[in-house]
């Protein structure tokens, strides 16, 4: 016989971890629900930090996702208090609970970096996005970024632009802000059959691929953009 799976040994099973919500990494303006196991929210959620912690740019907010990670940390780390002192259980139960709270700090931490770094284009790029498109910003990142731009303005405009002359103390912070490289190169794995142009550096020329599920390969970001956002492949 196998040995037991953790879920097994803790008490929980797939039928047991039952939600319902909109489906992870789609559209949030859908109002199609889907259930899933709790095995299946970790798995999906692996994928979000995933695509974050590799993509060049902010990925689209996942507020419901960060939401039913946190209660389940929460649950895990309830269970492992109720049971008895010494009990093998409340040990696995924690180290699950420790696994998905860096998993959750990480994905956090990430996006607040990437805010931290290119704050000015983050914010114009929110506030130009058509509302039909996923917001990438919560309200709390959204008040962030808008504070953080602020304030580095002016804390370039105290040290440096007021010690120049008038006539160059003017600065143009959509020229000067700091942006993403989406021509960077990552690996990605395909899902679905996709096709992608992949454009050569100088603009000179591109081709069109077809990428097959299963396949990995090695692309620019922006050629694979908007196949990541919609899960049809995943940064690895």
């Amino acid at each position: 016989t196998s040995a037991p799976d953790i879920d097994e040994i803790i008490g929980g099973s797939d039928e047991e971890n039952v939600e319902l919500f909109g489906p992870l990494g789609q559209p949030s303006s859908s109002q199609a629900t889907e259930s899933v196991t709790l095995p299946q929210l970790i798995k999906r959620f692996y994928k979000i930090w995933q695509n974050e912690k590799i993509a060049p740019e902010l990925m689209p907010a996942q507020i419901d996702a960060v939401a039913l990670i946190s209660r389940e940390v929460t649950n895990f780390e309830t269970q492992a208090k109720s049971l008895p002192k010494g009990d093998i259980r409340a040990q696995l139960i924690r180290m699950q609970a420790e696994r998905l709270r860096y998993l959750l700090t990480d994905y956090l931490r990430t996006r607040i970096r990437k805010i931290e770094q290119f704050p000015h284009y983050v914010i114009s790029e929110e506030r130009s996005r058509p509302q039909t498109e996923d917001p990438h910003l919560t309200p709390a990142e959204f008040t962030f970024t808008k504070t953080f731009d602020d304030l580095t303005i002016e804390n370039l405009r105290f040290t440096v632009l007021d010690h120049l002359p008038h006539n160059m103390s003017k600065v143009d912070q959509d020229a000067i802000a700091f942006r993403p490289n989406l021509d960077a190169y990552v690996f990605c794995q395909v899902h679905s059959r996709i096709e992608v142009t992949n454009t050569d550096p100088s603009g000179a020329s591109s081709e069109v691929l077809t990428l097959m599920p299963g396949e990995i390969h090695l692309l620019p970001y922006r050629a694979v953009q908007k196949h990541t956002k919609s899960g049809s492949v995943t940064l690895i």
